[in-house]
């Protein structure tokens, strides 16, 4: 079994470059799998929503904004990759103590976990208005 943080080490040296690197490997199939889940999603209608092993986030932010009335959570493992949203500016995040990199939004709050494990709550996107 690979060691946790040499796993977490190595996608927190590719998340500025994660979201481009998926598309590209998975020859856009992650986009596709993403309209599928989403779609699967809005069909349940909930209120809650927690997306685990999050990423950048992407899936999140088209649920949010696929379902603006879910509270939708994204989770990660590595708080480098949460820092890398496709939409930074649409977001309010908190990751785990000490940042490893100074927020891109001042409203930003910060939580430890005994996890390491990063979280940031989707907010009101502006197409979900």
């Amino acid at each position: 079994m690979p060691d946790p943080a040499y796993v977490r080490d190595a996608f927190a040296r590719i998340a500025d470059r994660y979201v481009l690197t998926n598309h590209v490997l998975s020859c856009g199939v992650d986009l596709w799998w993403r309209r599928i889940v989403t779609s699967r999603i809005v069909a349940w209608q909930p209120a809650r929503l927690l997306d685990v092993a999050s990423g950048t986030g992407d899936l999140a932010l088209a649920i949010q904004r696929s379902c603006p009335d879910c509270e939708v959570i994204a989770s990660d493992f590595c708080a480098e990759m949460l820092v890398q949203p496709p939409d930074a500016a649409s977001l309010t995040r908190s990751s785990p103590t000490p940042s490893p990199s100074p927020s891109p939004t001042p409203a930003s709050t910060r939580s430890a976990s005994p996890s390491a494990c990063a979280t940031w709550p989707t907010t009101r996107l502006p197409c979900a208005k």
